[in-house]
C-alpha cells in the first residue's frame, strides 16, 4: 500500500465503538469491584477479543500498521546501488522518508481533528454544566432566602406574642398588688 492510498477515516468518537458491559456487584462480595472487573473483563477472552477487534478497526491503528509496513517494505527493497549503502559496520538501507512523513502527518492531522471534536464536545458539556450549576445556585439562594424570611416572620410574631403576654402579666401583677394593698388596708 502506497502513502497515496491511505484511507480517509470517518469522524466518530472512540466511545461509539466500545461495547456496553453491565456489572452488578453483590453486596456481600469480599473483594468488590476489582474481582468483578478481573473476572468479567480481563479473564474473559470473548470480551478481550471484542475490544481488540474494536481497536483494530480504529484508523489510527490502521495507519500505524501501514506505516510499519512501509518501513519494512522500504527497508527490504533494493533499487540497484541507490538504496543500498555499504559501510564498515554492515549493510544499511535508505528509507522512503517522504512516504513515512506523509503517513505520519496524516495520522497526526486525523488525531488532531479527533481531539478538536472531543474538546468541542467537552466545551459544550462544560457550558451545560455551568448552566445547571448557575440554576442550582439560584434555586438554592431563593430557597434559602425564603427560609430566612419565614424564620424572620416567625421571630417577629413570637416577639409580638411575648410582648402581649408581658403586658398581660404586668397588668395581672398590678391587679394582684392592688388587691393585696386593699386587703392590707382593711
Amino acid at each position: 500500500m502506497n502513502a497515496e492510498e491511505v484511507p480517509e477515516s470517518t469522524d466518530c468518537a472512540v466511545t461509539d465503538k466500545i461495547p456496553d458491559v453491565e456489572v452488578a456487584i453483590p453486596e456481600d462480595h469480599p473483594n468488590g469491584l476489582s474481582d468483578i472487573a478481573s473476572s468479567k473483563w480481563l479473564k474473559n477472552q470473548d470480551f478481550v477479543n471484542k475490544i481488540q477487534s474494536t481497536m483494530n478497526e480504529e484508523t489510527t491503528v490502521k495507519d500505524v500498521k501501514e506505516m510499519l509496513l512501509l518501513l519494512k517494505k522500504t527497508a527490504t527493497t533494493k533499487d540497484d546501488d541507490s538504496t543500498l549503502d555499504r559501510s564498515s559496520e554492515g549493510t544499511t538501507y535508505n528509507f522512503d522518508w517522504n512516504a513515512i512523513y506523509e503517513v505520519s502527518s496524516k495520522m497526526i492531522e486525523e488525531y488532531s481533528k479527533q481531539i478538536d471534536v472531543v474538546f468541542r464536545e467537552l466545551e459544550n458539556v462544560n457550558k451545560k454544566l455551568g448552566y445547571w450549576q448557575e440554576a442550582g445556585f439560584s434555586f438554592d439562594a431563593h430557597r434559602g432566602l425564603k427560609i430566612m424570611n419565614n424564620h424572620e416572620e416567625w421571630t417577629k410574631q413570637k416577639e409580638k406574642y411575648l410582648l402581649y403576654r408581658q403586658k398581660q402579666l404586668d397588668s395581672t401583677v398590678k391587679e394582684i398588688a392592688d388587691s393585696v394593698g386593699r386587703l392590707e388596708k382593711e
